[in-house]
């Protein structure tokens, strides 16, 4: 220390410090090193090939001394560590660096290979000791692109074989993609919103404001990079705003949303936890098998936080957890001008969703949802209904790219259950209009539903939704939804009815209890279940072992037959309905008068139709079968 006038300081400062800094003079400007550069020559004098780091630091001049404040400390309180082994020059093909490129990977080596090697990669999500040959590297360049997809963050290697044939590894460096590491676009957080979404619920002018930035984002943002529509249903290879194909962009894009309405409510649409910290980004890692996730004492250390603390922030159930402990907005006591300007505010939402951006379009459901939980409508009122329908119809523009379809699929999902919920299923209504615009529109969503997402996305809406929300009564709608299965839908008709119903197999339904009439109740089944090719029904009247008065009605378009067993010898007809008369129509009408009737002889006997359909349904007879209670 003497013989260099050098000086130890000690750095009392709570504050964490990781770097490196070397000042100097230079013709009357001072200059300071920072970043990376370790002190040592192994950092600063040698070059790679002759064993010396790869080290990245920043030179600028400064105007003042970047050297904390410290106290001073003897010299003799020091003691000398035990230097570190120098390790070998190496001598083995080095890889300065591997880029992605327009044209596949860009490679570059220290120097010159002397001879042929051969480039290796092992991908991002595969595990580190998986590797594959991709190119040849002739000797004497210094650089060469291949064409090899390589996600970034995979690994490369060259690999130099001797005149031995024993294999010469060189070092591991990852593949760099420049379009994000130089355009990741992330708005500050002292810029962007950091609304929550019970805040909107705070205040009507708060919320006011919120739908005005909604509208800024729809003519201020950027179109996302188009591809191919992912839904085949409509028929179109149009190019659309779906960003399947293009990870960067779509996470640009969620990072323009978030810059104009806030993280928060940004991930609310999305189906994520809301964590503690507003400014959390959408660069979700990709989970890979092999990787296993610690909690380093080290980086707890970094943060003055426990280990355990630092744990708890990483685990989802626990930000799930937390998430959970929220309590829904009660607009239920706010008076009633209030209310009002927000059920007008989810009208002007509701409005604006189809012009809005997938994400947004989300966001407009979910408000929807929380609003009426809150109780901005009085409990009769029903006004709601089709204007959730409409949101959720406008979910899908055949923009929606692949890696969202499960959080849209499970919104869409919770909001038809809560459609369901309140729309007959016998009786056709305003109410049941709305639930079967709305899955007819994103019916083709629901087979990604996925529980975790539903769970998330019905959190607080038990209260004013109930069991309609429960996670298992959610996919059983959704499940309904994409079977289409007119029977499964005639059983939950008729049990809101107050029929006793059940299935024998896929196409007859079984009604039993007490009435006079018991062909009217089987064609009462038989038209819930009229969309099906073939139905048939039993209604047995007093009796689950087919003693007393029963009847069987098939239905298989245009033909309707009815099998009669008030007495004890069965009556046969056979009705032909055209036009818009279908068993539905002649069920609540009570009566099979306005059916053509064709004649086949005899009524006592069955006809060669009654035989086919019956063959059809895989029946030997028409009477009822025997049940168990």
């Amino acid at each position: 220390m003497k013989e260099y006038d050098g000086q130890v300081i000690s750095d009392h400062d709570q504050r964490y410090r990781h770097g490196k800094l070397l000042e100097w003079a230079s013709a009357g400007q001072r200059w300071a090193l920072t970043g990376s550069p370790n002190l040592s020559a192994a950092a600063l004098l040698l070059s790679q090939g002759e064993g010396g780091n790869c080290e990245l630091g920043i030179i600028t001049p400064i105007a003042s001394t970047l050297v904390p404040d410290g106290a001073e400390e003897p010299a003799a309180r020091l003691r000398s560590a035990t230097p570190l082994p120098r390790p070998a020059a190496y001598s083995g093909p080095l890889l300065l660096g591997a880029l992605r490129v327009s044209d596949g990977l860009e490679i570059s080596t220290a120097r010159p290979l002397p001879d042929t090697a051969h480039l290796e990669l092992s991908q991002a999500a595969a595990p580190p000791e998986a590797w594959e040959r991709i190119a040849d590297v002739p000797a004497g360049q210094t650089t060469q692109t291949v064409t090899a997809p390589a996600d970034a963050g995979s690994r490369v290697r060259l690999v130099a074989v001797g005149s031995d044939g024993v294999p010469s590894f060189g070092n591991i460096v990852f593949v760099v993609d420049p379009d994000r590491a130089l355009n990741r676009m992330t708005p500050a957080q002292s810029q962007a919103p950091t609304t929550r979404p019970p805040d909107l619920f705070t205040d009507p002018r708060l919320a006011e404001r919120f739908l005005g930035d909604l509208e800024t984002l729809r003519t201020g943002l950027p179109s996302t990079p188009a591809s191919t529509s992912a839904d085949g249903s409509t028929g179109s290879t149009a190019a659309t705003a779906s960003v399947d194909g293009d990870e960067e962009g779509w996470e640009r894009y969620l990072d323009e949303c978030a810059g104009r309405v806030g993280h928060p409510l940004t991930r609310f649409a999305l189906g994520l936890p809301l964590p503690s910290d507003t400014g959390t980004t959408f660069q979700d890692l990709l989970p890979v098998s092999w990787d296993e996730q610690f909690t380093e004492d080290l980086e707890a250390a970094l943060d003055e936080d426990e280990a355990e603390t630092v744990a708890a922030e990483h685990d989802p159930e626990a930000a799930g957890a937390e998430a959970g402990a929220a309590t829904l907005p009660d607009l239920r006591q706010a008076d009633q001008e209030v209310r009002r300007r927000y059920r007008r505010w989810v009208e002007r939402l509701v409005a604006l969703a189809p012009r809005l951006g997938p994400p947004q379009r989300m966001l407009v459901v979910r408000l929807a949802l929380w609003t009426v939980a809150a109780g901005a409508w009085p409990p009769a009122n029903t006004d709601w209904l089709p204007l959730l329908s409409r949101a959720v119809r406008a979910l899908d523009r055949n923009d929606l790219p692949e890696r969202i379809e499960p959080q849209v699929g499970s919104l869409a999902a919770v909001a038809l259950a809560v459609l369901r919920s309140h729309a007959p299923r016998y009786e056709i209504t305003p109410e049941t209009l709305a639930f079967n615009k709305a899955s007819q529109a994103v019916g083709h969503l629901l087979p990604a539903v996925d529980p975790a997402y539903v769970t998330e996305y019905t959190a607080l809406l038990d209260t004013a939704f109930g069991p309609a929300v429960d996670q298992t009564a959610v996919l059983d709608i959704a499940s309904d939804i994409v079977q289409n299965d007119p029977l499964a839908d005639a059983v939950w008709s008729l049990t809101e009815k107050g029929r006793d119903v059940h299935r024998h197999g896929r196409l007859l339904l079984h009604i039993t209890g007490r009435f006079s009439n018991p062909a009217l109740v089987a064609l009462e089944a038989v038209g819930a279940a009229e969309d099906a090719p073939l139905v048939g029904a039993w209604a047995n009247s007093g009796s689950d072992s087919g003693e007393g008065a029963w009847a069987l009605v098939v239905w298989r378009r245009p033909d309707l037959i009815v099998v009669d067993a008030r007495r004890p010898t069965p009556l046969w007809r056979h009705h032909r309905l055209s036009g818009l008369v279908g068993p539905r129509a002649l069920a609540a009408q009570r009566s099979f008068e306005s059916a053509a009737s064709v004649p086949h002889g005899p009524r006592n006997q069955p006809f060669e139709l009654a035989h086919q359909v019956l063959s059809e349904l895989l029946l030997t007879g028409p009477q009822p079968p025997q049940c168990e209670p």
